[in-house]
């Protein structure tokens, strides 16, 4: 999609996020399209940029913060329908394995474009809440390039 659009002196594309999150895999797989893009993209948040939306943002070239926003990052929730799961209750293995390589990917996106170190994404994902970054520490881990 975004691969068609790239010209050079393109203009960039400028994302304005407010959300609590989303559909997972449509969010990490538009994120890994916007990575792979030529075109200069901006984020600015506008009052929250949770989960999915999250990921999103971090794929952005150059991210744009604003004092009272917020980011939060946590283990990604794979919409799985009730027929996904075995008659023990346990997600069957195909699916397994689709949500371990969605959550890697996420991963990889978050540790390619911050300053967060593995362990302390682990220990973020690890947490049933995960963790909410305010302006001063998404900017110390490079959450953000510049906050307004």
């Amino acid at each position: 999609m975004f691969a068609q659009l790239g010209r050079e002196g393109t203009e960039p594309i400028v994302f304005h996020i407010n959300s609590i999150g989303g559909h997972s895999q449509n969010s990490v797989s538009l994120a890994q399209q916007i990575m792979k893009s030529p075109i200069p993209t901006v984020g600015m948040t506008r009052g929250e940029a949770n989960s999915a939306a999250a990921i999103i943002f971090l794929s952005l070239k150059q991210r744009i913060m604003h004092k009272g926003d917020r980011i939060g990052l946590h283990i990604l929730d794979v919409n799985v329908p009730l027929s996904d799961f075995n008659c023990n209750g346990l997600l069957k293995r195909s699916r397994f394995r689709e949500a371990l390589i969605l959550q890697a990917v996420a991963e990889r996106i978050i540790l390619a474009n911050t300053k967060i170190s593995r362990s302390e994404l682990t220990k973020i994902m690890n947490t049933p809440d995960g963790k909410v970054f305010e302006w001063e520490e998404a900017l110390q881990k490079k959450l953000v390039h510049q906050v307004i």
